[in-house]
């Protein structure tokens, strides 16, 4: 046993450092944001989560959103929300400017929309689109499934 006692040692004081940077994580960019509120990780948070039919749910945030807007409401197909969602961000506190400097050249020109597609990064086959009041983002899965009038801005050739 005496033996032992400082290879224990030794190994415990290997492993303090390690165990004071699991308490530790990277701030989460503007990127990382839109993806975890998409894919459900801020669900728990909403205000209203409602069955619209079968196949479609809603999630919306109003008093606390997930994202630095006013509100933020996610569509999705309830049995393939990682690829078939769609988000509505109102009064956001970034621009679409902000998301393209987080992922340069990952992004075109949404054909003859002021829009933008991903064609490539962590946002890849996600659209851009300005509205009235904010923003909205939506994968092709879901442009495919229930709004096959957009699906042309996806298919457009690189400028």
């Amino acid at each position: 046993m005496p033996k032992r006692a400082p290879l224990l040692l030794t190994a415990a004081l290997l492993t303090l450092p390690l165990l004071g940077a699991c308490g530790k994580r990277a701030p989460e960019d503007l990127t990382s944001k839109l993806l975890y509120t998409a894919s459900g990780s801020y669900d728990a948070q909403a205000d209203v989560r409602n069955r619209v039919n079968r196949s479609t749910r809603t999630v919306l945030w109003v008093e606390h959103p997930p994202l630095e807007a006013a509100r933020v409401e996610v569509t999705y197909a309830s049995e393939a929300r990682q690829v078939a969602w769609t988000m509505t961000i109102t009064a956001p506190k970034f621009t679409v400017g902000d998301v393209l400097k987080e992922n340069p050249g990952a992004a075109q020109p949404a054909g003859p929309t002021p829009g933008q597609r991903f064609t490539g990064g962590r946002l890849k086959n996600v659209l851009v689109l300005p509205t009235e009041d904010g923003l909205r983002l939506l994968t092709r899965g879901y442009a495919v499934q229930r709004e096959t009038a957009l699906l042309p801005l996806f298919d457009q050739p690189a400028p």
